[in-house]
């Protein structure tokens, strides 16, 4: 397995509806752990998938997620062309 983050295309990640960041634990906030689920055990270079650095009013914060919460946000993306609802 490889050493290094998964990385999903970027155009994916904006697709992805992220939690907002005042709402998650510090360790979700720096990629600790998965932004979707904080009781899950802490993300690794082998199970972390890299959402990207985002900038907001409170900061930067530095999303990842575990492999079976990402397949899962990405199996509900609404059909290319549609907008996601709820």
């Amino acid at each position: 397995m490889s050493s290094q983050n998964a990385t999903i295309l970027p155009e994916v990640v904006d697709l992805l509806a992220l939690p907002v960041l005042d709402e998650l634990t510090d360790a979700q906030a720096r990629g600790a752990v998965c932004v979707w689920d904080p009781t899950e055990d802490q993300l690794t270079a082998e199970t972390a998938i890299d959402l990207g650095e985002r900038q907001t009013d409170g900061g930067h914060w530095f999303p990842r997620a575990c492999r079976p919460h990402t397949a899962l946000r990405m199996q509900i993306l609404p059909p290319v062309g549609e907008e996601a609802t709820g």
